[in-house]
């Protein structure tokens, strides 16, 4: 019996985004990002972010996941676009990734730019 709770609990923590390993899809407008092995992190911690959006002659983007005493879970990253253009974010996400936000890009300081993540398939 010990050792089917042990098997159950070790598929459910496979099966949780935070404990994958893999990477995750996230898409935002038409721009797929993929992060890199993304880790959420434990109450009053953060973890770093990696991954790149998939467009053609983009550097990596480069953030943190952070979480707050009350559990909530942001991602504040930059980005960079082709024509030299960066992009400043945060966007609020629950556990499986999905969240809203907004981004500020130098070629239009005051304009903010709503972002909405909804995770798909690599």
């Amino acid at each position: 019996m010990k050792r089917h709770a042990g098997l159950v609990l070790a598929l459910c923590l496979l099966a949780s985004p935070a404990f994958a390993g893999g990477d995750v899809c996230i898409l935002n407008g038409a721009s797929p990002l993929v992060l890199s092995k993304p880790k959420l992190p434990k109450a009053r911690a953060s973890t770093p972010l990696h991954g790149f959006l998939d467009i053609a002659n983009t550097p990596p983007v480069h953030g943190t996941f952070t979480r707050g005493t009350t559990g909530t879970l942001v991602a504040g990253f930059s980005y960079h676009l082709a024509d030299g253009v960066a992009c400043f974010a945060h966007v609020t996400i629950d556990e499986t990734f999905d969240g809203s936000g907004k981004a500020r890009c130098t070629n239009a300081p005051t304009d903010e730019i709503t972002l909405v993540w909804t995770r798909i398939d690599c």
